[in-house]
């Protein structure tokens, strides 16, 4: 695994909003969108290893939340 599965409240918000911002963004933006996603400790690879048609998104994300691959804990910092 390359990023983190457990994430703050804080951290899921800022993660959500970039995805929103990469899903619209236009291809030459996404990468860069992507590597701040990665910053935070997300990387979907590390969940997914099919491709996403379009890329991955919002509900995706929530998915991983859901299915408890990925924990949401404010004690972490």
């Amino acid at each position: 695994m390359k990023g983190r599965n457990e994430f703050t409240s804080s951290e899921k918000e800022e993660i959500i909003r970039l995805i929103e911002e990469k899903v619209i963004a236009p291809i030459n933006m996404q990468g860069h969108i992507r590597n701040q996603i990665r910053e935070i400790g997300f990387y979907y690879s590390d969940f997914e290893t099919g491709r996403e048609e379009g890329g991955y998104n919002v509900a995706n994300f929530e998915k991983l939340i859901t299915e408890k691959k990925i924990t949401i804990d404010d004690n972490t910092e």
